[in-house]
Order: structure tokens, then sequence, then C-alpha cells
């Protein structure tokens, strides 16, 4: 047998992540894939390849050394085949994955447009699978954990990223929730980390959501209206949770023959309910991380009376 090839440069954290994140540029290709199912007419999560990009993405971005050695998801080195890679794509150059342009637009990839392009369709249509369920629930993890980066989220409120999360939320629909988990990130932020006033981006996050209609939106979650509840896709262990509890209180017989269950049956009602149950209380979660945030840090400075149209929904 070949020997094998020698292991990578350890990095000065020792961790795997922090040797992909700083040896290599497979950040950028696990943006461009997971990504990949926003484009026309594909779905997140489509073919495995895109499933398992955006798993392993949410993963990376949720380690500790991203949010330092990755600032900003929307200034990424564009990803590059080495000439071991062959150059199907005529990008080979025999240089480990580094790109060789000298201009900005030629090295640098904007991992936070692409994300918000894959998210987009999801605010009028719900996912139609269970993979592309997981494949959405995944880029949605990713962009919360990027957010936690003062940088990252400043290229999120300058790409319009909270009047999307606000257009999802107000679809009704399964990316209303994980919008509002991505709306906790973007306004919460960690404390001291982003300087303060004006370029403060968590600060003029909850700004902007204020000025455009999010408190009409964010209040009915806190205040637990069901209607203003989004709907978890049918095909989600939630959504079947939901459809199973308005056949219990529709009277269906499925509820009145419940002790006559199989066994499997019975397990699978009982992680379905669960799931509900979990959604309802993320979807609360989310909605308290929101007006916490803006009772933080919204002041009598803020614009257009943003504190007082606050204080006057309680």
């Amino acid at each position: 047998l070949p020997p094998l090839p020698p292991p990578p440069p350890p990095s000065s954290s020792g961790s795997v992540a922090a040797s992909l994140l700083v040896g290599t540029t497979v950040l950028p290709w696990l943006v461009r894939a997971a990504a990949a199912g926003g484009g026309a007419g594909r779905t997140l999560g489509g073919d495995a390849v895109s499933l398992h990009a955006s798993e392993v993405l949410s993963a990376l971005l949720q380690r500790d050394e991203a949010r330092t050695l990755v600032p900003d998801l929307a200034r990424l080195p564009r990803f590059v085949r080495s000439a071991a890679d062959g150059d199907g794509d005529g990008n080979g150059n025999g240089n480990g994955g580094k790109g060789e342009g000298k201009e900005e637009g030629d090295t640098v990839e904007d991992g936070m447009e692409l994300l918000l392009q894959a998210i987009a369709p999801y605010r009028r249509r719900d996912p139609g699978t269970a993979e592309e369920v997981e494949g959405l629930e995944n880029v949605l993890d990713a962009l919360c954990a990027a957010l936690q980066s003062p940088p990252t989220a400043e290229a999120f409120l300058e790409r319009q990223g909270v009047e999307l999360m606000l257009r999802c939320l107000g679809g009704g629909g399964h990316s209303g929730a994980g919008a509002a988990r991505v709306l906790g990130f973007a306004t919460a932020g960690p404390v001291g980390e982003a300087g303060g006033g004006n370029s403060d981006p968590y600060r003029r996050a909850c700004e902007v959501l204020v000025e455009a209609g999010g408190l009409k939106q964010i209040f009915p979650l806190f205040m637990g209206r069901a209607g203003a509840i989004p709907a978890p896709a049918a095909c989600s262990d939630a959504g079947r949770g939901l459809a199973l509890a308005r056949k219990r209180a529709g009277g269906d017989a499925d509820g009145a023959d419940a002790g006559k269950e199989s066994g499997g049956r019975r397990r699978r009602r009982k992680k379905a309910d669960a799931a509900r149950r979990e959604w309802l209380r993320e979807v609360e979660d989310s909605s308290v991380r929101i007006l916490y945030a803006l009772t933080r840090h919204l002041n009598d400075r803020s614009p257009n009376e943003a504190r007082r149209r606050l204080l006057a929904k309680f």
C-alpha cells in the first residue's frame, strides 16, 4: 500500500476546527455547497452533498474558535481548487486552495449574502421533505452562530437581514421559528464586544427591527397568540405533532382509540407531541430573547422614538 500523506500542521489551538478554519478554504466551500439549494428551482438539503455540507457548516461555526478565526462571514477567502483536485472548472492552480487573484473581488466570498439568498425562498413556502427541513434548520443555525461576531452582525444589517427575517416571520410558515431565533442572536449580541453608540450593530439591529414594524410581530409571539405562532412544515416532527393535536381537539376517532395503539405508533405519537412542544417553547424563548435585547439596547436617544414605542406595547 502507498504511504499515508503527512498530517496537516497543528493549529495554535490544537483543534481540528481551527486547522480547517485557518489552514484551508473549506469554510467558503461549505457555505457555497450548503446554500446551493437556494438556486433556481433547487431546495436546501435537496442532495446529500448540500445536506451534509450544511450540517458540517453549522457545527463548525458553533465552535468558539470560529468567532475569532472567522470574524466576518461576508469576507471569506474564495475557494479555489488545487492542482491535485484537477481543473474541471478551470480554477486549479496548484496553490493548495489559496486564490491567486490580487483584487478583492477575485479573492473574497460573501458568505452572508449566500446564506440569506438560500433562506429567502422559504419566506413564502414551507420545506417539502424532511431533508429540506433539516437543510433549512442547519443554515439558520449556522447564521445564528455567525451572528455572535460583531463584523458578521454588521454585514447582516447591511444586507437587510433583519427585514428578511421579519418577512419570514410574517409569512407564518416553517421558516418563521428559525427567523425569530436568528433575530434573537442579531439583537442580543455579546456585551462589550461591539463598541458603543451608532457603531454597535446589535443596538442598530434593535432600532431597525422597531422601525420595520417588528414589534407587531414579536409581541403576539410573546403573548402566545395561536394565530401568530409560525406553523411547522407538515413533513417535520413538529408538524405531525400539530396535526395530531388538531385531530384530538376535534374529537377524531384516533384520539378515542389511543389505548388500542400499537407500541410503534404510540412511540411515534409521543415523539411528534414532544417535537410540537419543543417548537412552541423555542418560539417563546426567541421572543423573550428579542424583547430583552430591545429593553437593553434601546434608550431615549434611539431614533424614531423606538424606546417609547416599545414601552407603550407593555
